[in-house]
């Protein structure tokens, strides 16, 4: 209990900048609540998280032997990109871009599918993803457009470019 205790009186001086010695005498007093988890704010919305579930279960499943985080960082570089709409929803929801997301039942999105779009979300916000793809195909097709991009890598059965 005692290394509980020092822990959490650790964690409050970080977040307030006291030193040790400073509190010693056990003058200083943290108002921390722990059972309120630390969430940090996120830049999506919960509309633009349900957006990427849809396009990522529709394309991969929610499955990273498909490319599932490279679909996530498509929507994004594109959100980002100023050839494409600003926001992740018209993005995903671009004509003819993503496969049938108008049809995908939520109730089928699964719990792997969301884990997959958080965490694909959270490492391209640690710039851990690739920032220059903006189109991807199933290989087998050839559409008529990837002749004329630059291939980036191959995924299960999803090609990328930029």
């Amino acid at each position: 209990m005692k290394t509980i205790n020092v822990i959490i009186l650790l964690a409050a001086m970080l977040a307030s900048s006291k030193t040790l010695a400073q509190c010693a005498d056990n003058s200083c007093t943290f108002a921390y609540d722990i059972e309120q988890p630390v969430v940090q704010e996120s830049k999506y919305t919960q509309t633009d998280l349900d957006c990427l579930y849809k396009a990522v279960y529709n394309e991969t499943g929610g499955n990273e032997s498909q490319g599932a985080s490279m679909v996530v960082a498509t929507i994004l570089n594109r959100k980002h990109s100023p050839l494409f709409p600003k926001n992740v929803c018209a993005v995903v929801y671009q004509k003819a871009q993503f496969t049938n997301v108008t049809k995908v039942n939520p109730k089928k999105i699964t719990s792997k599918t969301k884990d997959v779009v958080h965490k694909a979300v959270e490492m391209y916000e640690k710039g851990l993803l690739n920032t220059s793809v903006l189109f991807f195909h199933a290989d087998y097709v050839r559409p008529s457009w990837s002749y004329k991009k630059k291939r980036v890598t191959k995924i299960g059965n999803h090609i990328f470019y930029r």
